[in-house]
C-alpha cells in the first residue's frame, strides 16, 4: 500500500541540501500511529515527523494523506551541491526509506511495514521549481543565453513587478541542472514565500556558459547579449522599469557594474558582492545607488574595490564606509541601519574577517543574501 516518494530538497546559503522526505498514502494517516522511529532513512538523522496535506515541509504539520520525515540538515550526507576547485558540482544522493511499522489509515485500512529500502520516485525544491527556463537567442551577436524566470503566484498583468537580476559567480558557468539556483541562496532569496509576501517581485537569472567580464576589467559581447535579455523579459512582462534592481557575486558583481556604466537608467540600485572593477570606468557610476559588500579576508576584492572607491572619492564622490560583523543579529543589523541611513548613493560594508583566505571570497555571499535589511533597503529605492 505504500506509496510515492519524495525527496525535498532546500536551498541555504551555502548551497542545496537534502532536509527532507515525502511519502505519499492513498488516505489519510491516523498520526498517533506515527512516531519518528516508525521510519529508517539511510544515513540520515530523522529529526521530526508529521502528516500534511500536499508533499511540503511545515512549521506545524496538518490531516493529509503525506508523511514528512524531516532529517538533519547537518547531516553529512545532506549536501546536494559541492564546491571543489573552484567550480560547483552535483552529488548524487540516494534515498533509502524503509517504513519499520504497521500505520493505520482514516479508512481503518492498514499501511503495512516494509522492511526493502525504497528510493524515491521525484526530487522536489520548491522554491527552484518555481523558476522556469528559457533560452535567448541573440541575431546580433549570434549568441544563446539561457536563463531563469521567476513570476510572482499570484502574477497580474495588469501590475507593475519591481524586477531583481541575480547574476552569479564563475563557479557555475556551463553547469546545467539548475545549478546557479542551487549554488546559495544569492537567486532564490527574492523568491522565497516570506520574501514574496513583503517584496512581491519578478526574478531573472542569466545561465552564461563564457565568461561575461574579462580580468582586465572590460566587459564583452555577453554584456548587450545579458542586455538584450532584460529587454525581452521587461517587454514580455509587467515589469516597473522604473524599479529594476541589479545585484550578483563576484563575476556576476562585475556583470552589474558594466551593465550599470553602459546603460546608466537601467538599474534602480544595485547590491554588489565581493567584486572590483577598474576606477576609472567605476567613475560612471556615482550617482548610481549602490551597496557594495566584501570580506576583509578576501584581499583581491576588498583591495580592488576599496581602490573603486578611493579614486571615486577622490573625484568629489560621496562614499560611506562601516566595517560590520559575520553572523548576522542584532549588532549587525545597528551597523547596517547606520551605515544605509547615510545621505549619499555609495555605501560601502566589509565584512570583519580574523583570518585572510580564498575561502573568505565565497563566504562573502553566504553572509551578504541572508541580511533581510538589505533585501528593504534595495526595494525601497524607487
Amino acid at each position: 500500500m505504500e506509496g510515492r516518494i519524495f525527496q525535498i530538497n532546500k536551498v541555504y546559503p551555502e548551497g542545496e541540501k537534502w532536509i527532507a522526505v515525502a511519502i505519499k498514502y492513498p488516505e489519510e494517516i491516523v498520526t498517533n500511529t506515527l512516531s519518528e522511529d516508525t521510519f529508517i532513512v539511510e544515513d540520515r538523522k530523522i529529526t521530526k515527523v508529521y502528516t500534511n496535506d500536499a508533499p511540503r515541509t511545515a512549521e506545524k504539520g496538518k490531516n493529509g494523506c503525506y508523511v514528512i520525515l524531516e532529517l538533519s540538515a547537518e547531516d553529512e550526507t545532506a549536501p546536494t551541491v559541492f564546491l571543489q576547485d573552484g567550480e560547483m558540482w552535483e552529488k548524487q544522493n540516494s534515498v533509502k526509506v524503509c517504513q519499520k511499522r504497521d500505520i493505520v489509515l482514516s479508512d481503518q485500512r492498514t499501511a503495512k511495514a516494509w522492511g526493502e529500502p525504497k528510493p524515491a520516485d521525484r526530487i522536489l525544491t520548491p522554491t527552484v521549481d518555481a523558476f522556469k527556463q528559457s533560452v535567448y537567442c541573440s541575431s546580433t551577436f549570434q549568441k544563446e543565453l539561457p536563463y531563469y524566470l521567476y513570476l510572482p503566484d499570484d502574477y497580474d498583468e495588469s501590475e507593475k513587478y519591481p524586477l531583481v537580476l541575480f547574476v552569479p559567480d564563475r563557479s557555475v558557468l556551463g553547469k546545467g541542472n539548475r545549478m546557479v539556483l542551487r549554488q546559495g541562496n544569492g537567486a532564490v532569496v527574492w523568491a522565497e514565500d516570506s520574501e514574496q509576501t513583503d517584496r512581491s517581485c519578478i526574478v531573472l537569472v542569466p545561465q552564461f556558459e563564457e565568461v561575461p567580464v574579462e580580468k582586465n576589467h572590460v566587459g564583452n559581447d555577453w554584456i548587450e547579449v545579458l542586455a538584450e535579455v532584460i529587454q525581452v523579459v521587461t517587454s514580455e512582462y509587467s515589469v516597473d522599469k522604473n524599479r529594476i534592481y541589479g545585484t550578483g557575486q563576484s563575476m556576476g558583481c562585475m556583470t552589474c557594474i558594466e551593465l550599470g556604466i553602459r546603460y546608466p537608467s537601467l538599474f534602480q540600485a544595485c547590491f554588489l558582492v565581493a567584486g572590483q572593477w577598474n576606477p576609472q570606468r567605476m567613475l560612471a557610476l556615482r550617482d548610481s545607488k549602490l551597496l557594495i559588500m566584501v570580506s576583509q579576508g578576501d584581499e583581491r576584492a576588498l583591495n580592488g574595490m576599496t581602490g573603486c572607491l578611493d579614486y571615486m572619492e577622490g573625484q568629489g564622490t560621496k562614499i560611506s564606509r562601516a566595517i560590520i560583523e559575520t553572523e548576522t543579529g542584532a549588532k549587525q543589523n545597528e551597523q547596517l541601519m547606520e551605515l544605509l541611513s547615510d545621505e549619499c548613493n555609495i555605501r560601502f560594508a566589509v565584512i570583519k574577517s580574523e583570518i585572510t583566505a580564498i575561502s573568505c571570497h565565497m563566504d562573502t555571499w553566504k553572509t551578504a543574501y541572508s541580511i533581510p535589511v538589505i533585501r528593504e533597503w534595495l526595494f525601497a529605492q524607487k
